[in-house]
């Protein structure tokens, strides 16, 4: 449960040394296994981890009915996750393509990822940011 009372789902797949990956919007725990968007990326990262991940507030199995979406309930939905594993240090994982015109031109995941590992820098081991960016370009 995040620090707000916001019930985050997460869930654990594969073997070895954890991996954390910070949500995504619009993510299904169950879903995403057989989704095109996903799948390939679950079935790599858990073959030599164990891949720890949630659905945001609002997404998937997390509670829809959500009155905060800030970046600071976010973090707290991430440092959740991690308190609930008992995680004392763990690598973070965070992977987007998507824009936020409310927060900038820089991928909500990136934010939420290098909030976390600027609030916690005692537990990230190692952060890796994978950020794909659409670029639009206009022909005359």
């Amino acid at each position: 449960m995040s620090p707000d009372g916001v019930r985050i789902a997460y869930a654990r797949a594969g073997q070895g040394p954890p991996l954390v990956k910070a949500a995504n919007y619009v993510t299904h725990l169950t879903h995403d296994w057989k989704g095109p968007v996903w799948s390939h990326w679950l079935r790599e990262l858990t073959r030599d981890h164990t891949l720890i991940r949630y659905d945001e507030r609002g997404c998937g199995l997390s509670d829809w009915e959500v009155s905060e979406f800030s970046m600071e309930a976010w973090v707290g939905d991430l440092e959740a996750v991690v308190d609930a594993e008992g995680l004392e240090r763990f690598p973070l994982l965070g992977m987007s393509g998507m824009r936020s015109k409310k927060l900038g031109t820089r991928p909500r995941v990136s934010l939420i990822s290098r909030s976390t590992v600027s609030r916690a820098r005692d537990r990230v081991r190692l952060s890796v940011l994978v950020v794909a960016v659409l670029i639009t370009v206009s022909f005359p």
